[in-house]
């Protein structure tokens, strides 16, 4: 997360691309106690947290594709022609 808003403080083409990888590890962070822990089945509250997390990655990475569209990042880096 941290990588990607620094790629998008500097306008540049692989923000969304960190913010991809950052949701990722998120879910994959937070996966546990959603798919294995019984004790976590009656306790919304133990869950919040987790579910906050894993919204505000989603809104960081729609966001980013969002300005990616607008055309306010950086493209994809160019070949250098030698002429």
């Amino acid at each position: 997360g941290t990588l990607g808003a620094i790629g998008l403080l500097l306008r540049k083409w692989w923000a969304p691309l960190a913010f991809a990888l950052s949701l990722i590890a998120v879910l994959v962070q937070f996966s546990h106690p959603f798919l294995f822990l019984q004790q976590s089945k009656g306790d919304m509250a133990m869950l919040a947290f987790p579910i906050f997390i894993v919204v505000m990655a989603i809104i960081q990475w729609q966001l980013s594709r969002a300005w990616q569209r607008k055309g306010w990042l950086a493209c994809w880096p160019k070949e250098k022609r030698h002429e």
